[in-house]
């Protein structure tokens, strides 16, 4: 099957090294205090002496790890829209020399390139954040922040311990409805007056998709026309060596799933962007590892079936309207750890323990679980399908009341 190449999800030492920076940074008080304060000062008297670009629009997507989500489909509508000819470009990468794209500078993410494009660019666009953690935004500028998600798990100050995290200078924040805007008040701070309810411009294409799409990525991929899809597509986990690896442990078992649901089946696995390492797992032609597909709409339009946990996968997958089980093999302690923001037990079906899916998924009911997916729909997302043009539209009316 001709989907991607497998990958064990280790990073480079030098990876693993930024993550263990962040991971101290993250939950050493102190010495978050002290880089956030030393080092926003610094960008602070730095920006006096740089002008900001009217023309010029910074993207990021996942803090520089990749080309995709929300910030690529805002470019590359940017690219095609006539009162946008006059922008010109930059994106940030971990790994810039990777990347090639029309009107655009590449720069390194977190090099001094980053940072001045950062201090100089009218425009931010991000699905994560272009600070990174610290503050220095120019009153002029427009920060466009699309985020990434919605979903139950606990984030931002809504983790114990956690009260630092302050989005109330983003001036263009995109959420799907009531619930996702509720939630990133309480956890980001981000103002009620900066959303835009428009959903996530990534999923507009989720809006669009028709059978022949269906079929067209499918054969794309390499999926037979009559097999049955299950994506299992968990969430991460928080480190237990101090930040040196991200690994999940996976509880599912493939092969008992495969035999749950025949001999047309087959599993997509996509890891989560911050997990390192997956174990449990043995992939094969009909259990295949998708952690790095560039296109997880694609993903989610080829599947029939979702598996995931406390992810905000559920949202997304739920705009299709097909069937959607949570295996919560560690719920207890995930909630003690991590903490949930609501929860979606009520609205999607859930398991505790392997042989209770297992047993479920023999004879399941399409129909039923797709009305109740329906349903969660319903109740958590109101708005989406023209993301993509409504954000650009309010990046620029932000831009001009700041002139007016």
């Amino acid at each position: 099957m001709g989907i991607v190449n497998r990958r064990s999800l280790h990073f480079l030492d030098a990876d693993r090294l930024k993550k263990r920076v962040e991971y101290i940074i993250k939950h050493d008080a102190t010495i978050q205090s002290l880089y956030r304060s030393a080092l926003s000062a610094f960008f602070r008297f730095a920006g006096m002496f740089i002008p900001v670009d009217e023309n010029m629009v910074l993207f990021s997507s996942f803090s520089g790890k990749r080309y995709d989500d929300s910030p690529k489909v805002l470019f590359e509508r940017m690219l095609e829209r006539d009162d946008c000819a006059d922008l010109h470009f930059v994106w940030a990468f971990n790994r810039p020399n990777d990347y090639r794209l029309p009107r655009t500078q590449i720069v390194k993410m977190h090099s001094w390139a980053y940072w001045r494009a950062a201090l100089s660019a009218k425009f931010w666009v991000t699905n994560v954040n272009i600070e990174c953690g610290l503050s220095f935004k120019k009153k002029q500028q427009v920060y466009v922040n699309t985020w990434h998600g919605t979903g139950n798990k606990s984030f931002g100050n809504l983790v114990p311990g956690r009260n630092d995290y302050d989005f109330s200078t983003v001036d263009v924040f995109t959420v799907d409805g009531v619930f996702m805007a509720d939630m990133h008040h309480r956890a980001l701070n981000v103002n009620y007056a900066s959303f835009v309810y428009c959903g996530r411009p990534r999923e507009d294409e989720l809006y669009l998709a028709s059978q022949s799409t269906r079929r067209e990525i499918r054969d794309k991929l390499g999926i037979p026309e009559n097999a049955f899809v299950v994506l299992y597509a968990p969430t991460w986990r928080d480190s237990l060596t101090g930040g040196n690896d991200y690994s999940f442990e996976a509880l599912l078992d493939a092969d008992r799933v495969l035999e749950s649901l025949g001999e047309n089946a087959l599993i997509l696995y996509r890891a989560h962007s911050i997990v390192t390492e997956t174990r449990g797992i043995s992939f094969s032609e009909r259990v295949v590892d998708c952690s790095v597909y560039p296109n997880v709409n694609e993903l989610y339009i080829a599947a029939d079936l979702l598996i995931s946990d406390y992810s905000s996968v559920f949202a997304d997958y739920s705009i299709l309207g097909k069937p959607m089980l949570c295996f919560a093999f560690d719920y207890e302690d995930y909630v003690l750890s991590r903490g949930l923001t609501a929860d979606f037990r009520d609205d999607i079906t859930t398991f505790y323990n392997e042989e209770d899916l297992y047993s479920y998924l023999c004879a399941f009911s399409y129909r039923e679980e797709s009305d109740k997916t329906k349903r969660f729909k319903a109740k958590y997302i109101s708005a989406g399908g023209n993301a993509s043009d409504a954000c650009i539209d309010a990046m620029f009316a932000a831009s001009k009341s700041k002139h007016d």
